[in-house]
């Protein structure tokens, strides 16, 4: 674009010279420094919509999903199935890789592996008593 627009200048400064009898030489030196086109940078916008910045796995199986325990308000509950107690919640991100743990979880596990026990008593107590009755009753039948 710059060499079109110097080549049309040069043109110009030619037929004034033939007009007006001025040396070429002079009006180029006058008058071909000056002009200088900036190149000017476009930025084209787009509309972005943001994204979730971590993939959830409500939709996937289980086993693709994240095996770390997260707080889930405290949850405990006693499950009589398996005569276990359910502390908090599994994590519902998508296992990063081969590993047992989303990226986040893979950095810090604060509450621990959501199939052993809990590192820290906290979810104790959120134990309800009608949930403690009924691991009694099951652990001393």
């Amino acid at each position: 674009m710059n060499h079109i627009i110097q080549n049309d200048i040069n043109n110009l400064l030619f037929s004034i010279s033939i007009k007006y009898k001025i040396d070429l030489d002079l009006l180029r030196d006058r008058y071909l420094p000056i002009i200088d086109i900036e190149k000017k940078k476009y930025k084209f916008k787009r509309k972005i919509t943001p994204r979730s910045k971590t993939v959830t796995s409500h939709i996937t199986q289980p086993h693709t999903q994240c095996c770390a325990r997260v707080w889930n308000r405290g949850h405990a509950s006693f499950d009589q199935e398996t005569n276990k107690w359910i502390y908090g919640g599994q994590c519902t991100k998508i296992k990063y890789a081969n590993k047992n743990y989303c990226s986040l979880h893979l950095k810090k596990l604060v509450h621990g592996d959501f199939f052993l026990p809990p590192p820290h008593p906290h979810f104790d107590k959120f134990k309800t008593k009608e949930d403690i009755a009924k691991a009694e009753h099951i652990a001393n039948s």
